[in-house]
């Protein structure tokens, strides 16, 4: 588990209660008593710890980055999702 800043990309990182705490980055109070809940509680470190691995593997994780490349090749003409399919001859390079 984290404790991190309530802005930006961070939000989108964090689940805030299930993978860390999300708190205002200039209030030094809310760090501190994320921090002393995390130091304080061995079971809610581990239970936020498992669900931060699940969360950023099915986020950000490869199957994740393979379907959005699918997904963005798929568009591209002629060479995905059409019954078109490059020749060795007709390659980049084979020239």
């Amino acid at each position: 588990p984290v404790i991190g800043g309530n802005a930006d990309a961070t939000v989108e990182v964090i689940l805030n209660d299930e993978t860390g705490y999300l708190v205002e980055p200039t209030s030094i109070e809310a760090i501190v008593i994320s921090a002393s809940r995390l130091l304080g509680d061995e079971a809610l470190r581990r239970r936020m710890g498992q669900a931060a691995v699940i969360h950023v593997q099915k986020t950000f994780g490869f199957h994740k980055f393979m379907e959005g490349l699918a997904c963005y090749l798929s568009e591209l003409p002629g060479l995905v999702g059409t019954d078109e399919r490059l020749e060795p001859s007709a390659a980049p390079g084979s020239r």
